[in-house]
């Protein structure tokens, strides 16, 4: 739903302020959880494709790439990862935001 949508619908609502602010939580949990779906992260419980480049974030923040090992979970628990994502996943994201 585009912002014009939104304000077209609620344009007849200005006097319900009520009804809004439901309207707007609405929008606004559609919009997050679609943007947890098309995120590139993924959590460590999930594996990653051996020898494919990936990127990781450790506890304490910091990011870094490795290449996937065979040995990848032990891999994530030696390093603290938090999360993870393939490279070419977020090259894509980049370029189309």
């Amino acid at each position: 739903m585009k912002l014009k949508d939104i304000v077209s619908q609620l344009a007849n609502r200005i006097n319900q302020p009520h009804v809004i602010e439901c309207y707007l939580r609405k929008v606004y949990a559609k919009g997050y959880e679609n943007g947890r779906k098309e995120s590139p992260w993924h959590e460590v419980s999930e594996e990653p494709k051996k020898g494919e480049h990936i990127c990781v974030q450790v506890g304490s923040g910091n990011l870094t790439s490795w290449f996937a090992t065979s040995n990848i979970r032990k891999d994530f628990e030696d390093y603290n990862v938090i999360r993870w994502a393939y490279i070419s996943d977020l090259i894509k994201t980049i370029r189309y935001e």
